[in-house]
């Protein structure tokens, strides 16, 4: 992989005027100051940002989350990929584009452009990126690689385009464009200067895309990710009376700066034991289920896989889970989970044990994003405990605030729905699939569901599964059809097994070529360590006798104990 820093020589059309009237469209403008940033210079720092997110090759987990749904070699992929992602905003380059803010269309027509004859009802900028990226010839594409570019790019504002929309816009803008072809050559200026930039005149040969759907969501997600990291003014400011050979090292340096100001690219990873009374050391000695966890073969764990752990409340699933999302990371190359639960009030009551887990546990420095629609509260009760010297931990990256990245943050503990949004039909919802990723993905309570919950759960483990991530469903009582239809959904070929115990762990791994490699997954049956736990059901009737039914209560509990009633 080329990692050299050094900048590359301007192509000839940096000298020519139709590279001054390039710099003058504008991709990014300020309604305060009328400031614009060229939209050349953006689809140059998004370039950047995703050189630096990618550059660590199979080091980077955004790197090994694209390149395994390519069926693309990570430790290429910085080295063509950028050019592709940077002409996201080539549909910016015409007229509709430009035309359509009031300021800027009176600067650029007192620059002698000419921008009428379109109408005022056009497609947003994304769909003409789409439109014209099939049009570009200097780099030829495999079939299947054009047709992922070509949605991922056109979906790059949350919505994927129709192919129809998309056919409509190519055939709009030759009609728009007919009397004027300045506009195909400062897109053609542009696609060259980027070329030259990002150098990717040849394509390593690359197999066959084996999921299109898949590649499709990561790499839609991707893109968003670099064009958010990219829009940052604060960072990228509005330059336009720069030259390209002194932008080229601005926009380099800026890139540099946003992905380590939030941290995005360090995949977090700790050294602590994977031996389970070595993890947790303040806890008494493990449990049978806890203790099972170790015995797991750890080639099972080194490719996505899903686990199902079943057992009794007070057996310790919880933290089986973590130490078991612990040794998957050894492989994994990162820590990162998100730990999903029914509830609001269940995932308050674990963000805070996840916390004390991280710190205490892992040992590394990094909060927990709590995820859900009252996170704020919490956020609030964080920054309190800091001020009063209660928290070693700080306070995580605003940039993790926003509803849609919150995902992205290395670890997360929320609602489940806030992970089913990924596999619904949502805006930017390939964003939050992005965030899921590679992470392992603990599903709580996973018997709390109605119908339509599960439903989408299944689809949800189908997607884990195509993108790499490895999760874990934790439950009290699973039914065995139930069961059976979680594991085939994230693993279709798994066997079907016929459990006759209780508690049970199962482990199958993700896709068929991996179940060949690691026979049929794995099966254990732990003890409980409360084998003589009886539970007496029995039935009462006090009608609307409310006297009756206090002074019931208030015998339960009068040799001590709790009592709950709920009407």
């Amino acid at each position: 992989m080329n990692t050299e820093t050094t900048d590359p020589p301007l192509p000839s059309a940096s000298s020519e005027p139709q590279f001054a009237a390039l710099l003058a469209c504008w991709g990014k403008f300020s309604s305060i100051s009328g400031i614009y940033h060229p939209a050349l210079y953006h689809m140059l720092d998004a370039g950047h940002v995703a050189q630096c997110l990618l550059a660590d090759g199979t080091d980077s987990a955004w790197c090994r989350i694209v390149a395994r749904s390519l069926s693309a070699d990570a430790g290429t992929l910085a080295a063509w990929l950028p050019f592709w992602v940077a002409l996201h905003d080539l549909g910016k380059l015409t007229i509709p584009f430009q035309g359509e803010q009031p300021a800027q269309a009176a600067r650029l027509r007192a620059l002698g452009f000419k921008l009428d004859g379109w109408r005022a009802q056009t497609y947003p900028h994304s769909i003409y990126s789409a439109a014209l990226i099939r049009k570009i010839g200097q780099v030829p594409l495999p079939q299947d690689l054009k047709t992922v570019l070509t949605h991922a790019i056109g979906g790059h504002h949350g919505l994927y385009p129709r192919s129809e929309d998309r056919k409509q816009a190519a055939s709009d803008l030759a009609t728009y464009e007919a009397w004027d072809s300045r506009w195909d050559s400062l897109r053609q200026a542009s696609v060259a200067y980027l070329a030259n930039v990002f150098c990717p005149l040849t394509l390593p040969q690359m197999p066959e895309i084996f999921n299109i759907s898949t590649a499709v969501m990561t790499l839609t997600g991707f893109i968003i990710l670099v064009d958010w990291l990219a829009s940052d003014e604060t960072i990228f400011k509005f330059q336009p009376d720069v030259t390209p050979d002194a932008y080229l090292a601005i926009s380099r340096a800026a890139a540099a700066h946003v992905v380590e100001m939030h941290g995005i690219n360090r995949p977090p990873t700790s050294a602590a034991p994977t031996a389970f009374n070595q993890l947790f050391t303040m806890l008494p000695p493990p449990r049978p289920l806890q203790s099972a966890i170790d015995d797991i073969p750890q080639e099972l764990l080194t490719g996505p896989c899903l686990a199902i752990i079943e057992a009794p409340t007070g057996e310790g699933k919880t933290e089986a889970a973590l130490a078991l999302a612990h040794r998957i990371a050894r492989s994994a190359g990162s820590d990162a989970f998100y730990y999903a639960l029914p509830t609001t009030a269940t995932s308050n009551q674990m963000y805070t044990r996840v916390s004390d887990y991280l710190d205490k546990c892992l040992h590394l420095p990094i909060a927990v994003k709590l995820v859900h629609g009252q996170a704020w509260l919490k956020k609030d009760d964080l920054f309190t405990r800091i001020a009063e010297g209660g928290s070693d931990s700080p306070p995580l990256d605003d940039w993790y605030d926003h509803k849609k990245r919150a995902l992205l943050a290395p670890f997360g503990v929320g609602t489940i729905d806030q992970a089913e949004l990924a596999a619904l039909n949502v805006k930017h919802n390939a964003l939050r699939m992005l965030g899921l990723a590679g992470k392992v993905v603990i599903l709580d309570e996973v018997h709390a569901y109605d119908a339509y919950m599960s439903t989408i759960i299944e689809r949800l483990l189908e997607w884990f599964a195509a993108v790499g991530s490895s999760v874990i469903l934790l439950s009290a009582t699973l039914p065995a059809a139930r069961r059976q239809t979680l594991l085939q959904a994230y693993a279709p070929n798994a066997p079907q097994n016929a459990v006759a115990s209780y508690p049970n762990i199962d482990i199958v791994p993700a896709g068929a070529a991996q179940a060949q490699a690691r026979a049929s997954g794995y099966h254990a049956e732990p003890a409980v360590i409360q084998p003589e736990r009886v539970v007496h059901l029995g039935r009462l009737t006090f009608g609307n006798d409310i006297e009756s039914s206090a002074a019931w209560l208030l015998q339960a509990v009068a040799q001590g104990g709790c009592a709950c009633w709920i009407a």
